[in-house]
């Protein structure tokens, strides 16, 4: 101000309203005026250097998919920016009352657990844990938080991601994984109680890979895991050898459906004949002429008193 009302009164009135600095209207004081309009003009642009640079750095943390907020040391919410309101499910945080914590948005246990942890180490890193949001939903969130001071006083600032998707992928992978658990389980029991032995046979290798049972039924020792095809074939009776031979042919055939049902005679090493009961499936890979058999798993079911009795 360039006044020539020069009192104590009105310096103070106009610092009230905002004055930094006034000169007299006169002679002996003119010397001060182009330094104080320099440093008024200096003054205001450092602070609209100021309003620019915190202006951008809000618009900022408002475009983080990260959620950011401050506390005080006793959980009393502050501040936080755009993405944390939305994990909340407010649009302001005018819609929170003053003075409440983030405890109701939180299971109490964990939120207690929180503040605890906080208390001793000072900082919390990656926890995850479940948020209440406003309307009653709950979703999975990683936290980390940490003390910090501003002013001389102790603040909490946090971090909050929202990591629901990841948790729901994983719980659904989890749950997939139990249920396959689940069902390779009730297969086996299926299999311990009819009796039936499974085989697979690999065509790259012609290798024939039985299970315990199987071995029994092959009349084969229990150490004999794997066999070769040949092998598979001498043990068929001859009589049953060709038919056995088209059946298999026909379910590797690319054009087939893979599908192999037949009953036939085994002969141990012992002269015994025993009657088998064999259904399988063909696995394949590729498209068109480029189709092949990668796989041959199947079942056996010992029928040879079915066979006597009729």
């Amino acid at each position: 101000m360039f006044t020539s009302s020069g009192t104590q009164e009105v310096a103070v009135e106009a610092m009230k309203l905002g004055l930094e600095d006034y000169i007299i209207k006169s002679p002996k004081h003119y010397v001060r005026l182009p330094a104080a309009v320099r440093q008024a003009i200096e003054r205001t642009e450092a602070q609209r250097k100021v309003v620019r640079l915190e202006s951008r750095f809000q618009t900022l943390l408002n475009n983080l998919n990260l959620g950011i907020y401050r506390l005080t040391a006793d959980g009393t919410l502050l501040e936080g920016n755009r993405a944390f309101l939305q994990l909340l499910g407010l649009n302001s945080l005018t819609e929170i009352p003053a003075s409440q914590t983030l405890e109701p948005y939180f299971q109490p246990l964990d939120y207690a657990q929180v503040l605890n942890q906080l208390k001793q180490n000072s900082e919390i890193r990656d926890r995850e844990m479940q948020l209440r949001r406003a309307n009653g939903t709950l979703i999975w969130v990683r936290i980390s938080k940490t003390f910090t001071q501003v002013d001389g006083t102790t603040v909490i600032d946090g971090l909050i991601e929202d990591i629901s998707d990841v948790y729901d992928e994983f719980r659904l992978r989890k749950q997939a994984e139990k249920a396959l658990h689940q069902s390779e389980e009730r297969a086996r029991l299926a299999v311990n109680i009819s009796r039936l032995g499974t085989w697979h046979y690999d065509p790259s290798t012609n290798l024939v890979e039985l299970d315990k049972r199987m071995c029994e039924i092959w009349g084969e020792p229990d150490d004999t895991a794997i066999i070769p095809v040949s092998m598979v074939i001498k043990r068929i009776h001859p009589d049953d050898q060709e038919r056995v031979a088209n059946a298999v042919s026909n379910a590797l055939d690319p054009m087939s459906l893979g599908t192999y049902e037949i009953d036939y005679r085994l002969v141990w090493n012992d002269g015994t004949e025993r009657w088998i009961f064999a259904n399988g499936q063909v696995q394949f890979e590729g498209e068109g002429v480029s189709k092949q058999a990668v796989g041959f798993l199947g079942t056996a079911l010992d029928i040879t008193e079915r066979k006597q009795t009729c």
